[in-house]
Formats: structure tokens, C-alpha cells, sequence
């Protein structure tokens, strides 16, 4: 990750962090993103949760309508350690948020 991509990946984490409630997140969300966006945010999000959830790439593809690359470009952030902070729970997403983000 080159120098300018972590600055903007913190700034927005920042941002997002001082938010302080999903309500306000989900505000700015709406007003940065759209429909089409956050489906396909919804949707990677779900391949995730289902790689970590032990389900063959296969199966994600066809059951998200997705190509197989998406779905393999997700593993292999999995296994990068990229999502790590994504624990799931009887099937809904958890995020581990102790770490603060200087």
C-alpha cells in the first residue's frame, strides 16, 4: 500500500470513527454512495462472511450472482489478513473496533 492510499484509508477510518453512531455513518454513507455502491459493498462484504464461514468460492459465486474472480480476489485478501477484524457470529457480521486508528 503506497504511501497516499494508507493516508486516505486512515482519513476515511478516522471519519467514519467520530461518527459515533451507525445513524450518523448510514447519513453519510447515503449522501457518499449510490444504491448501486452499496450493493456491491453489501456484497463483498458477504463474500467475506461466507469465505471465513468455510463456503466453497463456487457456491458464493453462484449464489451472489458474482464472477468466480471477485469471489477469489476476496479470498485472497482473506488470507492477506485484510479482514481479520471481521468476526461473524451466527451469521451477522461483528467488527472488532478496540484497535483505535491514530
Amino acid at each position: 500500500m503506497n504511501h497516499s492510499h494508507k493516508k486516505d484509508l486512515f482519513y476515511l477510518a478516522n471519519l467514519f470513527l467520530s461518527l459515533h453512531s451507525t445513524d450518523n455513518l448510514a447519513k453519510l454513507l447515503d449522501g457518499l454512495l449510490t444504491p448501486q455502491e452499496v450493493e456491491q459493498l453489501n456484497k463483498r462484504i458477504e463474500i467475506v462472511k461466507r469465505l471465513k464461514a468455510g463456503e466453497s468460492q463456487r457456491k458464493i459465486a453462484r449464489d451472489l450472482k458474482v464472477g468466480l474472480a471477485t469471489v477469489t480476489r476476496g479470498a485472497k485478501e482473506v488470507k492477506l489478513g485484510k479482514f481479520a477484524p471481521i468476526k461473524i457470529f451466527f451469521g451477522e457480521t461483528k467488527f472488532n473496533l478496540s484497535k483505535k486508528i491514530n
